[in-house]
């Protein structure tokens, strides 16, 4: 044999031995793949299973969320190392707490328009010209005041009116104004609201009862306006805890 006989020969076991160990690679490189797919599909249907043990169980609006969690829970532990996603967003979003409704406001009377600004002054929010042959009965009637005290209200916001001789007082401008009283629990003392008056005035007049002024007035009184403050009000000006302590 030549030697170029030779060298042909060593050449073509060279590409032989090559050859083989590209295929037995690729032959190794398949097995790694197919077992890693098997891997994953027995975690897979694993994962699936413990769904479906826990399908019959789970009841509840989050079922379907904590099946899920418990799943990938499950495909997760084959690699300790790797992240964990993202929980899952909540399927029922929790709801803003719903508003509280507004308490109804009081019913409007005469006279009951907003000042224009402070100082806001007690007035008469609606008068009445007193006619002939006219009683404070009817007069109570017609502006239906009965359920602010009757006569004794009438009388009471006009001190010249006198029901037993109505008479003499044909022509005058009596106030029949209404007005919606506030509740006052807890209280000591008492006073009425006169025209021209306002809180300001009223936490001086009765300053040695209501040690803080203003914000015993408002204490005392849960639910004064005085914005419209109207001529015979009730207000509280002593109650528990608005004296000098």
């Amino acid at each position: 044999m030549t030697g170029r006989g030779l060298k042909a020969r060593i050449l073509a076991l060279l590409l032989v031995c090559l050859l083989a160990a590209i295929v037995a690679e690729a032959s190794r490189s398949l097995r790694a793949v197919h077992l890693e797919i098997s891997d994953g599909g027995d975690s897979s249907r694993a994962a699936a299973a413990v769904v479906n043990s826990q399908a019959a169980e789970c009841k509840g609006p989050h079922c379907v969320e904590r099946q899920l969690q418990s799943a990938i829970t499950l495909d997760l532990r084959k690699d300790p190392c790797a992240k964990s996603p993202p929980p899952p967003p909540p399927l029922f979003p929790t709801r803003p707490p719903r508003p509280e409704m507004p308490a109804p406001a009081p019913p409007l009377f005469p006279g009951d328009e907003p000042q224009a600004q402070a100082p806001y002054l007690a007035i008469c929010g609606q008068y009445h010209t007193l006619r002939p042959a006219e009683t404070c009965t009817a007069i109570v009637n017609l502006y239906s005041l009965s359920s602010m005290g009757g006569i004794t209200f009438l009388q009471r916001i006009n001190p010249t009116l006198n029901c037993n001789n109505v008479a003499a007082s044909i022509g005058i401008s009596l106030c029949v104004n209404k007005y919606s009283q506030w509740s006052i629990p807890n209280c000591y003392k008492f006073g009425n609201v006169w025209d021209g008056q306002s809180c300001d005035s009223l936490s001086a007049t009765y300053a040695s009862t209501l040690y803080y002024g203003l914000t015993d007035l408002y204490m005392c009184n849960n639910g004064l306006n005085c914005g419209s403050l109207r001529r015979g009000m009730t207000i509280c000006t002593w109650c528990v805890g608005s004296d000098k302590p």
